[in-house]
């Protein structure tokens, strides 16, 4: 959606509309979902550590796509 936003853009009112659009949605609706997600990644981060640190056989990229 951000990306479509600065497509074509000129110097009219609803151009710069568009662009604060995209910066609101930077700033304050991916804060929040990364927020949301956040205690996600600690979680399977401790399993992780826990579980599957130890024994060497994954590792930690592979775990985070299998997840």
């Amino acid at each position: 959606m951000t990306g479509f936003s600065f497509w074509k853009l000129g110097n009219k009112v609803s151009d710069l509309q568009l662009r604060l659009l995209s910066v609101f949605g930077f700033l304050f609706v991916a804060v929040g979902v990364i927020n949301q997600l956040q205690p996600l990644f600690i979680h399977n981060r401790n399993i992780f550590e826990a579980r599957e640190k130890k024994v060497r056989l994954l590792h930690v990229y592979m775990y985070i796509v299998g997840v």
